[in-house]
């Protein structure tokens, strides 16, 4: 049954198999049917198809984004799960996104996504209430204060709630307040040794020590920003950052960020 189906996949697809990277085949039985992803090598592209048991094709997506992982997790705790598939643009850093799905009485439907851009996630019931939460970094400062190694992120707490995703920061203060901790615990390097200030308001600090300080200032304000708390982080700022351009820095963090 197994070897039809496969064999009906490729015909159906109109592309040969040699174009496959079989090894890369990501296979997944679910509900009474087979999810397969392909990587096509020549067009660099994933193929998607699900596959019922009677061979019928519930749902197929011709040269997407490549199709890292698919795998299934009940995130509500409603007895029924939620297909979650992961793509990656490929590149040095970028790019990731994770797609919750469901399959029900043979219907695949995409339910909502989330952007992680260079950034990761993992899935964990942080509270301990049978519920799990999809959990990582935010990389809206990627590449804005310094370099990407330097850059530092916030973090972002989803909740899969009636068919959607939902920032759920709020309900998870000791979580954040957690990763504002350890971002406060890297400045206390520049804090000991020092760092050099820009010369003015207008000089660049990229890949600089200031530009780094930046950096992680810029995410302790935004984890503060998601629990609600954003003056402690502009608090915080004015404590620390006592350099020229600070009061650029925070305009940056309100106009282009939105933090406030």
């Amino acid at each position: 049954m197994k070897l039809k189906v496969l064999l009906f996949l490729f015909i159906i697809s109109g592309i040969a198999l040699a174009q496959y990277d079989i090894d890369k085949r990501i296979k997944l039985e679910i509900e009474g049917a087979t999810i397969i992803a392909d990587y096509d090598s020549v067009n660099f592209c994933s193929y998607l198809f699900v596959i019922a048991n009677d061979s019928s094709v519930l749902h197929k997506e011709e040269c997407i984004e490549r199709i890292s992982t698919v795998k299934t997790e009940d995130l509500d705790a409603d007895g029924i799960k939620e297909i979650l598939v992961e793509t990656f643009t490929g590149g040095a850093h970028c790019c990731t996104s994770l797609y919750i799905a469901h399959l029900i009485n043979k219907k695949f439907q995409y339910l909502d996504t989330v952007y992680w851009g260079n950034c990761y996630y993992y899935i964990e019931d942080l509270n301990n209430d049978g519920k799990k939460e999809i959990v990582g970094r935010n990389d809206m400062f990627a590449f804005f204060f310094t370099n990407f190694s330097m850059s530092r992120f916030p973090l972002f707490i989803y909740s899969f709630r009636k068919n959607n995703l939902k920032l759920v920061n709020k309900e998870f203060k000791s979580t954040i307040y957690k990763n504002i901790e350890d971002l406060k615990e890297e400045l206390k390097l520049y804090k000991t040794r020092g760092f050099e200030c820009p010369k003015s308001d207008s000089a660049d600090v990229f890949n600089t020590d200031a530009g780094a300080v930046q950096a992680i200032l810029a995410a302790i304000t935004a984890d503060y920003f998601y629990i609600g708390e954003l003056e402690k982080g502009y608090e915080f700022i004015d404590k620390i950052y006592t350099c020229p351009d600070k009061k650029k820095f925070i305009n940056i963090l309100k106009k282009d960020f939105k933090l406030k």
